[in-house]
């Protein structure tokens, strides 16, 4: 690889490492190859490549759960790029700051990580897909918060970023979304969000279809029909998240 052009074996490191994705089981084997070619990179001393790679094992890390591993080479890779002042790779790898210490219920470090990249990026053109991956991190911090109107618009934001991509994450912020309006009462909001052009992509959708039903009850009142849907839900949802604020909407009822 040392003869190859820097930008191309970038590019091309980048795309074998992402093949690895659609393989399963392969998280693993994902990692050690990143950290293998990171420290090739490092030691050729192709910088770029080096912060790239190291961005996708931050990445990888968090997928993983390996808190604990993403965070000591998240404050190395700030420290550089900060000197550097790449504002492209600092903004994904403050968001992925966000990401972690979110996970690990560090709120105040992942608020100020997510204000952090925002600066960068609000200081550079920043691509449609992660504009809305900030404002999906936006939005589920002010949930956290539970500042469900302002989580509710950074969300109908990330949907429309995902939307325009055609990303499976439209999906999620979808259903945050949904969820944001019956935290605030508003089950006729969900009905109209259901019927529009975006959601209608995804009609018949068993997650679309719960959602329908927990407004159901909330516009009638039912507590019956608030527990059998809140009961479909943990069995349909995986995020975390969610069901933490189905939870809370339970204790209201």
């Amino acid at each position: 690889m040392a003869s190859i052009a820097k930008a191309k074996t970038a590019k091309l490191v980048r795309i074998l490492i992402d093949y690895f994705n659609d393989i399963p089981n392969s998280r693993e084997v994902q990692i050690r190859v990143t950290k293998e070619n990171a420290e090739w990179a490092r030691q050729e001393k192709r910088i770029f490549l080096k912060q790239n790679l190291e961005t996708k094992l931050i990445a990888q890390y968090y997928e993983a759960r390996a808190y604990r591993e993403a965070l000591p080479l998240i404050a190395q890779l700030l420290k550089e790029l900060k000197t550097l002042d790449d504002k492209m790779i600092l903004t994904e790898v403050h968001l992925l700051e966000s990401k972690v210490n979110h996970a690990i219920s560090n709120f105040p470090k992942a608020k100020a990580a997510l204000t952090a990249g925002r600066t960068a990026a609000n200081s550079i053109y920043c691509p449609p897909l992660m504009q809305a991956q900030l404002d999906m991190q936006s939005g589920i911090l002010h949930a956290e918060d539970k500042d469900f109107h302002t989580a509710a618009s950074y969300f109908y934001e990330t949907l429309e970023g995902f939307d325009s991509m055609d990303d499976p994450r439209t999906l999620p912020a979808l259903k945050y979304m949904l969820l944001c309006k019956i935290m605030l009462t508003q089950p006729e909001e969900v009905h109209s969000i259901l019927e529009g052009k975006v959601a209608s992509k995804y009609a018949g959708h068993r997650e679309m279809e719960v959602m329908k039903a927990v407004a159901d009850a909330q516009s009638d009142r039912s507590l019956t029909k608030f527990e059998k849907a809140l009961q479909q839900y943990k069995d349909g949802m995986c995020s975390v998240i969610v069901e933490i604020e189905l939870l809370t909407l339970s204790k209201q009822n």
